[in-house]
């Protein structure tokens, strides 16, 4: 677990358990954290080392090396008396203490004792935890569900969780039984039905039968969205659909993720727009290009920058 994880902007927003909407800032002078609200106005001096976003009504700050969390009107409604902490979710937050995590509830009360060496936030109901250079699985209780017996564990996602032993992973349910085998070197969590792997230096995919949907060919590979996968080969970067095929030539320096249904490459330094069939409906004559976003991308031609709609036309 890191430190309470903090964007070292100067203004992000933050959306709270209130009706306002308040940013999070940084004194320049002083190199502390606060809060202020839509108009500039402080409502939470800049007083901390650290402060994140606030989550469920609270954010996790740290001060003086001990951490706690406040409210949105600068209370500190958990006392600053712990060593890390995580951001809440689903009404519970990972706190360490003296070496060791455990979880609390938003009224600060101890809801999983402190005896864990490291975990990870829950999911699916069930959360990482490791002891003895162990990992397994508790859920929302604090009782052990899958013991801890593995080397390195994921989260669970689509009712799978990747687990290591012996240096290989492979992928177990919820009671603990071996769906997809201990064979390969690295693998993600699954994504839209999909799991990337890598086996002998080299990345595929296998679905939730481990059934293997893109051979281990590829140099590096992304998680799916879309129904797309972004996948390199041979230093050009190429996209795949769920089965594994090809939907485009592997001859682009750079992607971004399909969004709307269209995609921004670049080839030979200028940025264009493909869509889900690999055609090219936005020609690669921009310096820049951004994602589609409620139907605009921004762009760079001859320097200046506009909005383009996802026809190509300007807008104005």
């Amino acid at each position: 677990m890191n430190k309470i994880i903090v964007a070292l902007a100067l203004c992000i927003t933050v959306v709270t358990g209130h009706s306002q909407t308040l940013k999070l800032y940084m004194n320049q002078d002083t190199d502390k954290f606060g809060f202020k609200d839509d108009n500039g106005k402080t409502i939470i001096s800049a007083k901390y080392n650290y402060a994140g976003e606030f989550k469920e009504g609270l954010a996790a700050v740290e001060l003086n090396s001990k951490c706690g969390f406040i409210d949105a009107t600068g209370k500190e409604v958990i006392p600053l008396q712990y060593d890390e902490t995580y951001n809440f979710k689903n009404g519970r937050a990972s706190v360490r203490l003296n070496g060791k995590w455990g979880f609390i509830d938003s009224h600060g009360k101890v809801i999983i004792p402190l005896e864990y060496d490291s975990v990870n936030e829950f999911s699916e109901e069930l959360a990482p935890v490791k002891k003895k250079n162990k990992w397994g699985f508790i859920d929302i209780s604090g009782k052990v569900i899958i013991p801890l017996k593995y080397d390195q564990v994921s989260n669970f996602s689509e009712k799978l969780a990747a687990v290591k032993l012996n240096k290989k992973w492979g992928f177990i349910n919820y009671e603990n039984k071996l769906i997809i085998p201990m064979e390969y070197d690295r693998v993600d969590s699954f994504y839209e039905g999909l799991s990337s792997f890598k086996l002998n230096g080299k990345y595929g995919f296998i679905d939730k039968s481990g059934n293997v949907t893109a051979p281990p060919k590829y140099d590096e590979v992304d998680r799916y969205f879309e129904g797309l996968a972004e996948v390199k080969l041979n230093h050009k970067k190429g996209f795949i659909d769920h089965l594994g095929k090809e939907i485009t030539q592997f001859k682009y320096d750079q992607v971004s993720s399909f969004s709307e249904g269209l995609i921004a490459v670049k080839l030979n330094s200028k940025w264009g727009f493909l869509d889900k069939s690999g055609i090219v409906v936005i020609p690669m004559i921009y310096e820049n290009a951004t994602s589609f976003n409620k139907g605009t991308a921004k762009v760079q031609l001859n320097g200046n920058y506009f909005s383009i709609d996802k026809t190509g036309k300007k807008k104005k």
